[in-house]
């Protein structure tokens, strides 16, 4: 397909010369900024097209059972829509695409494609857009309109008898935060088989100048290519579309205006010599876009920025996730009680197996080990798997600093939530607790004060440091005078301390002078749901709580920020970790927004919604979304 493009101004030759050297810089200068994108590249803005007609392959769809006049299908790969180099149906079994002797005739249009009304696309503010009458539909003075009711609808033009000569007029606003000044615009028309003579895409812009795009080239007339499906595509300068509301009573928008018609060359106002010209034209759509239409795909575009995040209840609704873990990134001391008594008593609820491989399944020692790897793993899912750290103290009657990398030289005190410097495809945290073994007496002092040690040791400032404290039982009496000050002294360092109950030997009034808001857990379900966030405690609407998290709940990127999710917008179910994620995405500014469950209110982010500016394959983590009930 070639367009020649001629400026015609009803003023002087000096005039003409001027606007017919405007043109062909507008049409045909590789050389131009303003031009210079190829059919592939887009832009990350609200505005993306403004459609007249919709994007429905003709009507057909996929064309899924019609036959091309070659004998094919008509969608050459089976996917999608009909779109360019796919097929318009041979109907008749001729193997032509033809008006004549019954011919090919389609009207497919909608109810609102008919009233004339129907604009698809995103960003824009429709004010008054026609020629949708046109799209889904032969046209063609063979129509055979007599014998074909065309559903009771009149033809566009309402003769029967003329050539329809597609008119698609563009009346739009846009608001300027939706689409820059200066942006490349295109207009693309999607049609199919016209293949008589040539034709002229004339169009009157914002200025009101008629410009004609002449020699549309005729679709090859041979068998394999009757029917064919093409585009045509017309750059556009930004300014000779939209005109500035602020001058035209339209404050912040632009006001868009563009007139095209496809003039097909046998109207009565030019007949073919023999009057026997009747060109087969349909089309799909018009459009002005920030995108030409390619004759070939695009190829893909390996995006790897990604925008995540977790969904939980507030239920104390300050809009803030309360966590076992705190700080950004947290350092945390896992303590955890291996007395004989967790390797002789049972955990209730589901099995976890022998973790530590000491021959028994689902004992104490079990289940407070799953429940460790499970928070590991809520720490990595956070985002700080390789920022965090974790150390490691087991106790019984005296209490043991793990040695976190045992392949590096020397006692580690702590090591990355994710690192697996063994290589064996485990984190070595996960490593560490799976050799713990259960024996003697319960100590539960020794176990704090060497906590406080490590916590020092590492340096960890203020607001970063965080102990969880498990055990099965009370401790005994020797320790009974000592434990609550060591705890207190955590405490009074602005250390995060939590502690948890494992099985029905552990009372809670012991456990709260560890942490006043401790709680006991029953089951190893209770203890997974808990340490892995899928679930709050019993005590989570008190300061420092664990809250839950709310799966099954939507989270949406608000492509044209209209505050509702559009069939078209990327949008994500939050998983029964309360998790989403959204992944390949391209540079640019994103809105992240929530469905609202009905009998919530939200409380998180700040005005309900994430604004995100993502850089080339960054990753954007903790976008999360709090709603109170």
């Amino acid at each position: 397909m070639k367009i020649a493009i001629d400026h015609l101004f009803r003023s002087t030759i000096s005039a003409f010369l001027l606007a017919f050297v405007l043109v062909l810089g507008l049409f045909f200068s590789v050389s131009s900024p303003a031009l210079a994108q190829d059919c592939c590249t887009t832009y990350p803005y609200p505005f993306t097209a403004i459609r007249i007609g919709d994007q429905d392959g003709f009507g057909f769809g996929d064309g899924k059972g019609l036959t091309a006049a070659s004998g094919g299908p008509v969608n050459l790969d089976g996917k999608g829509v009909l779109t360019v180099q796919d097929f318009l149906p041979d109907f008749n079994g001729d193997n032509k695409i033809s008006n004549r002797d019954g011919g090919d005739p389609f009207d497919n249009r909608s109810d609102a494609e008919v009233a004339n009304t129907l604009t698809t696309g995103e960003g824009f503010i429709d004010t008054g857009s026609k020629g949708s009458d046109y799209t889904d539909l032969s046209l063609g003075k063979s129509f055979g309109y007599k014998s074909f009711p065309t559903h009771g609808h009149p033809f566009p033009d309402g003769d029967p008898e003329v050539p329809n000569n597609a008119l698609f007029e563009f009346r739009f606003k846009v608001a300027k935060d939706k689409l820059p000044k200066g942006t490349p615009l295109f207009l693309n028309m999607m049609y199919g088989d016209f293949d008589v003579k040539t034709a002229q895409v004339i169009h009157k812009d914002s200025n009101y100048d008629k410009m004609i795009g002449q020699e549309v080239q005729a679709s090859p007339k041979d068998k394999e290519q009757d029917g064919i499906i093409m585009p045509v595509v017309v750059p556009l300068e930004f300014s000779r579309v939209f005109s500035d509301g602020d001058a035209n009573g339209e404050s912040g928008y632009w006001i868009g205006f563009l007139n095209a018609k496809f003039k097909t060359s046998n109207d009565k106002s030019d007949p073919c010599p023999d009057n026997r010209c009747d060109p087969y034209l349909a089309f799909d759509f018009a459009e002005i876009s920030t995108t030409p239409i390619s004759l070939q795909p695009c190829p893909a575009k390996d995006y790897k920025g990604k925008i995540q995040g977790l969904k939980w209840d507030d239920i104390n609704g300050n809009g803030k996730r309360e966590t076992l873990v705190v700080g950004n990134p947290p350092d945390v001391v896992f303590v955890i009680d291996v007395s004989g008594s967790t390797e002789n008593g049972k955990f209730q609820g589901s099995s976890v197996g022998d973790l530590n491989n000491d021959g028994q399944s689902d004992d104490i020692i079990d289940g407070e080990i799953a429940g460790f790897i499970a928070l590991n793993e809520q720490i990595i899912q956070q985002g700080y798997g390789d920022t965090g750290k974790v150390a490691i103290v087991s106790f019984n009657g005296d209490a043991y600093q793990a040695d976190m990398d045992p392949s590096t030289p020397g006692p580690q005190l702590a090591t990355a939530p994710a690192a697996d410097n063994d290589n064996n495809g485990i984190p070595d945290v996960q490593d560490v607790l799976s050799s713990l073994q259960g024996r003697g007496y319960t100590y539960y002092s020794p176990a704090l004060k060497l906590a406080q040690s490590i916590i020092q040791s590492l340096n960890t400032p203020t607001g970063k440091a965080n102990v969880v404290f498990i055990s099965d039982g009370e401790p005994n009496n020797p320790d009974v005078p000592y434990y609550p000050s060591a705890a207190s002294s955590l405490r009074n360092a602005n250390v995060n301390v939590t502690a948890f109950g494992a099985g029905s030997g552990a009372t809670l009034p012991t456990l709260q002078k560890v942490d006043p808001r401790a709680t006991i857990f029953t089951s190893i379900d209770e203890l997974l749901n808990v340490f892995s966030g899928r679930q709050g405690t019993t005590s989570s609407s008190s300061s420092g709580g664990l809250e839950p998290v709310l799966p099954n709940v939507t989270i949406y990127l608000d492509l044209n920020d209209n505050g509702a999710l559009d069939a078209s917008e990327p949008s994500q179910v939050t998983d029964v970790d309360g998790l989403y994620q959204f992944t390949d995405l391209a540079p640019g500014d994103y809105v992240v927004r929530e469905v609202v469950e009905p009998g919530f209110t939200q409380t998180a982010p700040a005005g309900g919604f994430a604004k995100i500016t993502l850089g080339e394959d960054e990753v954007v983590s903790d976008v999360n979304f709090g709603n109170q009930k």
